[in-house]
């Protein structure tokens, strides 16, 4: 508790860290976790514990349930009797372990079935005192039994026990008058004693035990189940007048979640058949908690995570996997340090009750932008507090998960100053934009031109009489329509504008302007600015406040114009400085390349949510009243989920090699090297277009894959979707962003004829001849598995297609006219080339050394089911270019129908 609540920032970073080695601490189901944790993971049903017992251990116990109780209850089990020291004490595996996890229940006597040891009774052992001495057990009523799932003595390394206390439901039906009173009592007396603070857990399968949260004593946790107290909850107690007041209740009433925690319930009574009922339910949720370790993490500070898990069959599923789970997270992480980073992170953000977002489809706008305030003031607080780094900070912006003005600020203007600002002006701006005293948005789309952004019409007009550029809206259209941040918040913004000098327009320039006055946040002469308003869907991008603004002859500095491309004298001459234009592409990459990445995380997100639906819904086929069939074993299910997971993996894979492609194209800019820059314009364009507009639709897809369930708030698919779906339009239009790909390809393909060689994404072109006369050598359906055949097959698609595209245009005489009458074809030659760039990467990811078991080969798999989904998908473009025959196509169909059996067997949902 002393580190706990220290006001060193990196004494608490190191507890927690310390803590976090130990793995999944107290899950009470894996065992041993590197010497940290030792399970005893027994059934109280089967298992009788006995205290220095000279029996063979092992033995069958003497209660043993009679036929008719087997009969009524279904009981099938046999109980057998183990001494609590030889599994436990000197000399056992448990001894050596930092805590122990114990899974069996401690009761009284209940219808003639006893349950061993009777701690408080047993013989005078220090050991079982030092346990007597961590708890005191609460006997209400003698019906009522006391029961406990952890428990600890200092000698076998285990330092704490906190009691639970269960509730029969017949008896707590009965009794709950006699048992609140005596909890009353009992209190009183511990209160009197100064044996504070009590920790109690309650648990029933009845609503009345809400009644105990009546009893008027402290702070009151309710939950299902239990409560999770993180290191965020425990510094609110710290406070030494308030931490020895306190009554800690946990109160649970989920039978499953009883179940789950290995609480059976004694033979015999109601709610060990409701358990039992519960268990048989293959369609169950239950909520997996950690109940009687609660007191671990309140005294330690310990992060927990509730977790969902289906009862049998996400268990069930996931045992199946023939790869390492973990290692394929970090293959998906790209290293082991983004794995771990983001690991960090997303625990820290999930167990921060302020980050909570359960209920953000059912606040007003009004309150949702509070909320989205106060999580943004939050987040900033904790990144400042955990003195987190730029790459921590901007994980943990993203694991809030909710639109927000700061999106903009650190996504847009710091990198626009950043990008074309002088190095005195990022030595001016950017300390401040740094420290959010100010904060940014980026204003460039207008009401009347998004993508066309050489079409807009604000202006900015240097005045040479006064230094300053004159900021001016001189149509309704020319007004900033949509930039996030704007409506409210913002305080500057780079503002893009076309540059007059001298009644000359240069073009579109940027300028930082600012629009609201840092002393009381009200909008500056001549700004007028304001939000647009409701936008798609019930939280969603509601929580950014995306905005109008107008300019009325603004006035600024001539040095807030972003002048490290170009620059105005003083004199009012537009000149270019010596450092290239072309370096302003770097940003572009670098943006692209992040919406890419996100297309995968949103992809992965959907996709998780149907394949964790599919597998616990059930419909149709039973047979003889046994349980209906698994949705994920229809081959209609599969054909539409699978091809998804793979595309998450494959946008996944591409926006790595994009990561890798800005490093490139940066260092190539600063050395002065432009020549790859239209294709890597091309190629940026031509994957943000692909996989947004993928994963969009694949969004929908995954909300129509669970049914009716889908379509609820609280599927978390409707949400998803509203949110991502503003990515297919922003930073470009789709359809816009392919016809800039088809430009470039329709280029390529005038100059093979040249002598100048196709490099880069495009160097397959040179081969245009060649690919143009291939014809598929497949012959059954598995040599579709073989990555030359794949890449050869997309390779003269994309060829043919954009061959075909410039001989229809070179029909045409004006050239502008022939491109928009084929806008289409051009289009989806565009597509085919960017897909073919999509499925060499995920094979050259393949070349490279995968560690973990099975990791490569399940990686393997989804490759293959991602280009042979799209081959089926588009199989009359690859037919028509006389490489494949129908035949073949159907082996193709084939063989992915095998490989999605394949995936459905290794799926780690």
């Amino acid at each position: 508790m002393d580190l706990a609540c220290s006001n060193e920032l990196n004494a608490r970073l190191s507890m927690v860290d310390s803590l976090k080695q130990c793995g999944s601490l107290l899950s009470g189901i894996d065992g041993n976790v590197e010497r940290c944790l030792f399970a005893v993971n027994v059934d109280c049903r089967t298992t009788v514990w006995t205290y220095q017992n000279d029996e063979e251990d092992e033995a069958i116990d003497s209660f043993q349930p009679d036929e008719q109780l087997k009969k009524k209850r279904k009981i099938s089990y046999v109980r057998r009797r183990r001494d609590v020291y030889k599994t436990l004490g000197p000399g056992s595996e448990a001894e050596s372990a930092t805590v122990l996890a114990f899974g069996s229940l401690f009761t009284s006597p209940y219808k003639g079935s006893e349950l061993y040891i009777d701690i408080q009774k047993a013989p005078g052992d220090p050991r079982i005192k030092s346990l007597t001495k961590k708890i005191e057990f609460l006997p209400f009523a003698p019906e009522i039994m006391n029961s406990g799932k952890q428990f600890a003595a200092q000698t076998i390394k285990a330092p704490f026990l906190c009691a639970q206390l269960r509730l029969l439901d017949g008896q707590f039906k009965n009794h709950w008058k006699v048992t609140f009173l005596g909890l009353k009592q009992k209190l009183d007396s511990l209160r009197q004693a100064g044996s504070l603070p009590i920790h109690i857990f309650v648990m029933t399968d009845l609503p009345q035990a809400k009644k105990l949260a009546l009893a008027g004593h402290g702070v009151r946790f309710e939950s299902v189940p239990g409560s999770v107290d993180t290191v965020a909850k425990l510094l609110k107690h710290c406070i030494p007048d308030i931490l020895p007041d306190v009554l800690l209740l946990y109160i649970e009433e989920t039978v499953c979640s009883c179940a789950s925690l290995g609480f059976v319930g004694t033979a015999g009574s109601t709610i060990a058949e409701s358990i039992e009922v519960c268990t048989e339910r293959k369609d169950t949720y239950i909520q997996l908690g950690y109940c009687s370790f609660d007191f671990f993490f309140l005294k330690f500070g310990f992060e927990s995570r509730k977790k969902m898990e289906a009862l049998d069959y996400h268990a069930e599923e996931r045992s199946k996997a023939e790869f390492d789970v973990e290692e394929m997270k970090i293959v998906w992480a790209g290293s082991r340090h983004d794995y771990e980073s983001s690991d960090r992170v997303a625990r820290l953000v999930a167990s921060d009750p302020v980050f909570r977002k359960d209920n953000r489809t059912m606040l007003t706008r009004k309150d949702l932008f509070k909320d989205t305030l106060s999580k943004a003031a939050h987040a900033w607080k904790r990144i400042i507090e955990l003195r987190l780094s730029e790459e921590e900070a901007s994980i943990l912006r993203f694991y809030v998960d909710q639109p927000a003005f700061t999106d903009l600020h650190w996504g847009m203007f710091i990198p626009a100053i950043k990008g074309q600002g002088t190095e005195e002006q990022q030595e001016k701006w950017l300390p401040m934009a740094y420290k959010m005293q100010i904060i940014g948005c980026y204003a460039q789309t207008e009401l009347g031109h998004g993508s066309n952004v050489q079409g807009l019409e604000t202006t900015a007009t240097f005045d040479p009489q006064t230094d300053e550029f004159v900021i001016h809206s001189p149509t309704l259209t020319s007004s900033k329509w949509w930039p996030g941040g704007l409506g409210k918040v913002s305080t500057h913004a780079v503002v893009y504008a076309r540059l007059i000098t001298d009644g000359q327009d240069h073009g579109v320039h940027g300028f930082i302007v600012q629009l609201r006055s840092l002393d009381d946040h009200s909008p500056l002469p001549g700004i007028t600015v304001g939000d647009i308003g409701m936008k798609f869907g019930s939280g969603a991008y509601n929580s950014m406040d995306n905005g109008v603004l107008r300019f009325d002859h603004v006035r600024i500095p001539r040095n807030q114009m972003l002048m490290s491309v170009s620059q105005v004298t003083r004199e009012g001459k537009y000149v270019h400085s010596d450092v290239p234009r072309q370096l302003v592409y770097g940003t572009m990459v670098y943006v692209r390349q992040k919406i890419v990445s996100d297309a995968s995380i949103a992809l992965s997100r959907a996709v998780c949510i149907a394949t964790r639906y599919s597998a616990v819904r059930r419909q149709f086929g039973s047979q003889n009243g046994g349980p209906e069939t698994q949705v994920i074993n229809y081959k209609t299910q599969q054909s539409r989920l699978f091809p998804l997971l793979a595309s998450a993996y494959a946008f996944r894979f591409v926006g790595e090699w994009l990561k890798w492609l800005y490093t490139d194209v940066t260092q190539r800019l600063h050395a002065n090297d432009f020549s790859t820059l239209p294709e890597v314009h091309a190629c940026t364009a031509g994957l943000k277009s692909i996989t947004t507009s993928a994963t969009a639709d694949g969004i929908e897809e995954c909300r129509k894959l669970c049914g009716g369930h889908g379509y609820l708030s609280s599927s978390g698919l409707p949400e998803l979707f509203a949110v991502y779906i503003p990515a297919c339009t922003y930073e470009g239009d789709n359809v816009v962003l392919l016809l800039q790909v088809a430009r470039f390809l329709m280029k390529t393909v005038s100059q093979l004829g040249s002598g100048k060689k196709p490099a880069g994404t495009t160097a397959y072109m040179g081969r245009t001849e060649h690919l143009m006369q291939c014809r598929c050598q497949v012959e059954r359906a598995e040599d579709w598995l073989k990555p030359s055949v794949i890449l050869e097959a997309f390779e003269v698609r994309a060829a043919s297609m954009s061959v075909a595209c410039a001989a229809s245009l070179s029909k045409f005489s004006n050239p502008e006219e022939g491109f928009a009458e084929l806008s289409a074809d051009l289009a989806e030659a565009a597509a085919a080339h960017c897909q073919l760039i999509v499925v060499s990467k995920f094979i050259e990811k393949l070349q490279q050394d995968i560690p973990g078991k099975g990791v490569k080969r399940q990686s393997e798999i989804l490759c293959n089911v991602y280009a042979l989904y799209l081959l089926h998908k588009h199989l009359g473009d690859f037919i028509t270019t006389g490489c494949i025959t129908p035949k073949q196509g159907a082996l193709a169909n084939e063989q992915l129908i095998l490989l999605y059996s394949q995936v459905c067997f290794n799926n780690p949902i």
